[in-house]
């Protein structure tokens, strides 16, 4: 299991797979600066990430989850279908909208 954390009341807790085909995906979509490159290294080596331990990139990480969630949810692209059948897609996409969630409230707190 693996988990991406806001605060202290917000914990996405998903399988270990899950969690790294989000990472792999936003890799995929996005050219990432090494220092994010690094945190998400770091984020999948941990199996965590706590957004409120980030000090550099935070609204950036933000955005290209969001935007990498959004499009994955609404099934864009064939994309988000890379190294997944239906069945783990399907699980895959229904993790993703409670963490879409989390952010968006995050994102509102911090505003």
């Amino acid at each position: 299991m693996a988990v991406v954390t806001f605060a202290d009341e917000d914990i996405w807790l998903v399988a270990r797979w899950a969690y790294k085909k989000l990472f792999s995906d936003i890799l995929d979509k996005f050219s990432v600066k090494p220092d994010i490159q690094y945190t998400f290294e770091q984020a999948v080596a941990l199996d965590g990430l706590h957004f409120d331990l980030l000090e550099d990139n935070r609204n950036e990480i933000l955005y290209m989850m969001k935007a990498t969630i959004i499009e994955s949810i609404e099934d864009k692209t064939e994309l988000y279908r890379k190294n997944l059948d239906e069945k783990g897609y399907k699980i895959y996409r229904e993790a993703l909208p409670e963490l879409l969630g989390y952010i968006r409230k995050y994102e509102d707190k911090k505003c």
